[in-house]
C-alpha cells in the first residue's frame, strides 16, 4: 500500500490507525493515537475530518453493541 502524504501524518496517520483496527485488533480508542500532534498531525484545514472514520466506527459498534475486534 502506498499512501502520498505531505509530511507523513495525515493520510498515512488513517492508514495507521486502519491498520492498527484491523490487522493488529486494536480498539479504535487506540487506533486513533496515529493521529497524534507528537507524530505530526495537526487537526485543522480538513485534517480533523481525518478521524470521521473511526468515529462513525465506534458509533456503529454502540448501536450494534458490539465490542470491536478484527473480525468486524
Amino acid at each position: 500500500l502506498l499512501i502520498h502524504c505531505k509530511s507523513g501524518s495525515d493520510r498515512t496517520g488513517l492508514a495507521a490507525a486502519l491498520y492498527e483496527l484491523a490487522a493488529a485488533g486494536r480498539p479504535p480508542q487506540q487506533a486513533e493515537g496515529a493521529f497524534s500532534i507528537w507524530r505530526g498531525h495537526i487537526p485543522l484545514f480538513g485534517t480533523q475530518r481525518l478521524h470521521e472514520p473511526l468515529d462513525e466506527y465506534r458509533a456503529w459498534l454502540r448501536r450494534q453493541r458490539l465490542p470491536h475486534s478484527a473480525a468486524v
